[in-house]
């Protein structure tokens, strides 16, 4: 994009040029039309004196034709005439048969077959509109005049004359050397009249915008050393009075920035403890991922048992991110630790939670989605609720069991507690149970297209074989290379329960 400068200065030479092109195309419109228009005048009244003054002798000469008793003493008469009359101007007497009568000047005027068309013309316009002359110009450097004499008993004579105009072009060379000054004139106006323009009005804002460019890059020390007592003035002050306050607040966001990172970074430390730490029983194996968005995560998840080789397995997703979030999730993780002992049905552990967190999003304009599984080692079975969670799966050899059951999310209302229901299933040896939030599966790449659950569970069935570890090191490793170089929008928690079998159980018991 095109400076302002620039902008103007296209704007101020195009109407430069448009202001010095009118002035002098007006100028010379006007000079050389009045030349023109003299020089014609001169010469039309030059050639109406002398023809009135011919045709005067002319009718004298017809009055005393006894004079002259031959033609050549009449055609005497008017050349004698002609050369008082004219004085030192070139003219040619000659008549309608192309004959010569007198050459004043027979070196360098001298007669020409095509004169007579136009005297022929000349002679009939005498005769239908009793005009006393033509007039032609010859090369815009002089005009022939033709003059008809009606003289009496004799051929029609035609007076031939020139007048030398080409003292118009050096009054032409005059107007186009005052154009030519007129013009540098007005160029050097308009170059000190830019000038001033660009440092009155121009340099000042260029200044300012150089001084806001470098505060928008970070330079918040930047001020404008501008001394004006104009508007330009007053808009310095302000800026300067807005760039101390900026940097003012921006001091002191760094400051704040640095403190709550500080306090941001002992709170991950902080939530980091309250997961579990059980990775590995008699009756299962467990891999464990957990990547928050920001430092604090919305994420919850925990294991802990419940007595009688049972263990209560829970995953809740907050909606939104950061410190909001992850204090629910502190909150959610107290609450499970005094319910967990003394429930031992997960449909009346998550009526508990939900009694707890019922009326969340009036208060807090919170909620969130909650899955809640007892692993029951001895009866070798599982036993879940689902309260708005749908992303838990059982790989079994290959097919997939969903376990999903009816239940709305948690925070919304205490009357939806009814709501849950409960199922349980049978577990068979190496089955893999997989809890997750949907930050695992809704991955965006860079066509913003979604990674999706369906693959997620396409590629749970392909690795079902590998230890949990192993299949969630693929599974992560696929989610990454879809995702590319594109930016994670959500936190990520995804648990593998591998169950063992039967033996191994019975070995390590």
């Amino acid at each position: 994009m095109k400076s302002l400068g620039i902008k103007l200065g296209i704007l101020y030479l195009f109407l430069a040029i448009i202001n010095i092109s009118f002035f002098t195309i007006l100028i010379h419109i006007n000079q050389v039309d009045l030349i023109v228009k003299i020089k014609k005048y001169e010469s039309i009244q030059f050639a109406s004196d002398i023809s009135s003054e011919i045709h005067e002798f002319v009718s004298t000469i017809n009055q005393s034709l006894d004079q002259y008793p031959v033609v050549a003493a009449l055609e005497k008469a008017v050349e004698e005439a002609c050369l008082r009359i004219l004085g030192k101007t070139d003219f040619i007497l000659f008549n309608a048969d192309k004959r010569v009568i007198f050459e004043s000047n027979p070196g360098d005027f001298s007669f020409d077959e095509n004169y007579v068309m136009e005297a022929q013309n000349a002679i009939t316009k005498r005769e239908f509109s009793n005009r006393l002359f033509t007039a032609s110009f010859i090369n815009d450097r002089e005009i022939h005049f033709y003059v008809p004499l009606d003289i009496l008993n004799i051929d029609p004579v035609i007076l031939l004359f020139r007048l030398d105009v080409s003292d118009i072009h050096e009054n032409l060379g005059i107007i186009y050397r005052i154009v030519t000054i007129f013009i540098v004139c007005i160029m050097i106006f308009h170059v000190l009249f830019g000038i001033i323009l660009h440092r009155i009005v121009l340099s000042p804002i260029n200044i300012l915008s150089a001084r806001s460019l470098d505060i928008s890059q970070g330079d918040y020390s930047a001020r404008v050393n501008l001394k004006r007592s104009d508007e330009f003035g007053n808009l310095t002050a302000a800026f300067n009075r807005m760039a101390q306050s900026i940097q003012e607040k921006i001091e002191y966001l760094d400051r704040m920035k640095t403190r709550l990172e500080i306090e941001l970074h002992m709170a991950s430390e902080v939530q980091k403890s309250i997961y579990p730490k059980l990775r590995k029983t008699k009756y299962f194996d467990i891999a464990i991922h957990h990547r928050p968005l920001i430092e604090v995560s919305g994420d919850y998840h925990d294991i802990f048992s419940i007595g009688n080789d049972r263990y209560g397995f829970i995953i809740a997703d907050v909606c939104g991110h950061g410190v909001s979030a992850a204090l629910i999730t502190m909150l959610i993780k107290e609450k499970c630790e005094e319910i967990a002992g003394t429930c031992t049905d997960t449909r009346e552990f998550l009526k508990q939670i939900n009694h707890v967190f019922g009326d969340m999003v009036s208060t807090y304009d919170k909620f969130f989605s909650a899955f809640y599984m007892i692993f029951d080692g001895k009866a070798s079975s599982i036993s879940y609720t689902s309260a708005g969670h749908m992303s838990a799966f059982a790989v079994r050899e290959d097919k997939i069991i969903k376990l999903n059951t009816q239940g709305f999310m948690i925070g919304f209302s205490k009357n939806f507690s009814e709501s849950f229901e409960s199922k349980s299933m049978d577990l068979a040896d190496n089955d893999k149970i997989c809890i997750m939030t949907d930050g695992i599966y809704e991955v965006l790449n860079a066509e913003r297209d979604q990674y999706g659950y369906r693959r997620l569970i396409d590629l749970s069935l392909k690795t079902a074989m590998l230890p949990a570890d192993e299949m969630l090191k693929v599974i992560l490793s696929d989610t990454s290379a879809f995702r590319g170089d594109c930016e994670r929008n959500d936190d990520e928690t995804m648990i593998i329960i591998d169950v063992k079998k039967r033996e191994e159980r019975g070995q390590a018991g």
